[in-house]
């Protein structure tokens, strides 16, 4: 998208950012829905922008076609394989199973073990979105069955996820920036990914009990529908054959996607390959199967379209140059210095505020604009690699997208502004640690 004849704003300027502004003001406001708050920005921000019906049409198309919409077919297609799973009563198996391997008998050690299980499964896909889609069909009845409620779970699928996904080496992040830096893994994760995910996963387990005492001891509120249990000796011995069946696919899927890194493409196969496979040893009707899987897929449409719209709020803000303009902002305090924690701050503050977008791409444009400076004053790749990673993940949680809606789609919960607050604490907890990092390490080492 790019401005129109008519526009308002007719150069990069932080006016660029109102659009985005309003819809996170309207978003904390307005309670009833997720889509109204997206429709007002959009309207403002193509006036502003000077694009009408055409250009708007145009960018829901790339949006459809781009991350957002990806992400918004995996919340879909996720939502039906679980609800074909939950039919079938798979998922009512395996949560029984996990129960009893972990001695899982309080909603404390629940969390711990559904902490557990989202930052390892994170870990080896490389994703947390990814993972979140694959875990939460099984994790759900786990949370159902000790009161967890789903911001709780968004909490860590959120930050134990990305905890897990920092720590991968499949990871598109951190392949990204060992290819900027030259480092190997091991000296990656000692100087860069290695400190954030223990920053990551502390704020994810701090925060994830926060959220869970504050929000027990109100009244009504969302919860997971408690499955109905029977002994172990009285379940269908063709449940007990389906849900073994996908543990085989599900580590099959597993092993495919760290050996070939699939990682998002692959997880669409996983998804819509796993009602069949269901479906044919859960004895169950095909067509009944895909009747499940469309109707519970149907029940998150609504997300799947607040997905692909706030895409095209991006792109009017991209058009209007908004994040260059903070950007520009941001990397004017650099100056003349010639201080390498200077450098290493205003990099990672530039990232952090100035670029929004996929992390390993906004990796490259801070690498672009201030690798002269980094060869000038003689930065070590293992410094530059942690104002890298700083200046990049933070603003996954800073910014409201395709991280919060795309979890709080997969967790099937809708308080967005609890969701934003503890982005936002776990922001400034790694921005406390990068600033005390820039001006620290670097003087030691």
């Amino acid at each position: 998208m790019t401005l129109g004849s008519w526009a308002i704003v007719n150069e990069q300027t932080l006016l660029g950012l109102v659009p985005l502004l309003l819809y996170i003001i309207l978003a904390m406001k307005m309670k009833n829905g997720m889509i109204m708050p997206l429709v007002i920005s959009i309207a403002v921000g193509c006036i502003m922008s000077g694009n009408g019906a055409i250009s708007f049409g145009r960018s829901l198309v790339g949006s459809l076609g781009g991350l957002m919409g990806q992400v918004g077919l995996i919340v879909l297609m996720g939502a039906g394989l679980g609800g074909v799973m939950n039919k079938i009563g798979v998922t009512a198996t395996l949560c029984r199973y996990i129960i009893r391997a972990f001695r899982v008998n309080s909603s404390t050690r629940a969390i711990w073990v559904i902490t557990a299980v989202v930052f390892l499964l994170s870990f080896a896909v490389g994703s947390g979105t990814t993972a979140a889609a694959i875990n939460i069909i099984f994790l759900i009845p786990i949370a159902a069955k000790f009161r967890i409620r789903p911001i709780t779970m968004t909490t860590i699928q959120l930050l134990a996820g990305f905890a897990g996904m920092t720590l991968s080496p499949f990871s598109a992040t951190n392949i990204a920036a060992m290819e900027i830096t030259g480092l190997t893994f091991p000296e990656y994760l000692l100087w860069a990914a290695g400190p954030y995910v223990i920053i990551t996963f502390a704020c994810s387990v701090i925060l994830c009990f926060w959220v869970h005492k504050k929000f027990q001891k109100v009244e009504g509120g969302e919860f997971y529908e408690l499955l109905e249990e029977k002994p172990d000796e009285e379940v269908d011995p063709v449940v007990k054959r389906a849900t073994l069946a996908f543990i085989v696919f599900f580590i099959a899927c597993i092993a495919f996607m760290i050996i070939f890194r699939g990682g998002l493409a692959f997880t669409f196969f996983y998804l819509g390959v796993g009602v069949f496979v269901m479906a044919l040893f859960g004895k169950h009707n095909v067509y009944d199967a895909l009747d499940t899987f469309f109707s519970s897929a149907s029940r998150l449409l609504a997300l799947f379209f607040n997905l692909v719209l706030l895409q095209v709020l991006l792109d009017t803000i991209g058009a209007m140059g908004g994040f260059e303009a903070l950007g520009a902002f941001c990397s004017g305090f650099i100056g003349d210095s010639s201080s390498q924690g200077v450098l290493m701050f205003i990099a990672t503050m530039f990232g952090v505020f100035g670029i929004n977008g996929a992390a390993a791409a906004q990796m490259v444009v801070i690498n672009d604009v201030f690798a002269p400076m980094v060869v000038a004053i003689g930065l070590t790749p293992a410094m530059w690699s942690m104002a890298l990673l700083m200046g990049s993940l933070p603003s996954n949680f800073l910014y409201p997208g395709t991280t919060q809606w795309g979890i709080l789609g997969i967790c099937n919960c809708s308080d967005f502004k609890t969701t934003m607050k503890v982005c936002w604490i776990t922001v400034a907890v790694q921005l406390v640690v990068a600033i005390a990092y820039c001006f620290i390490v670097p003087a030691i080492f």
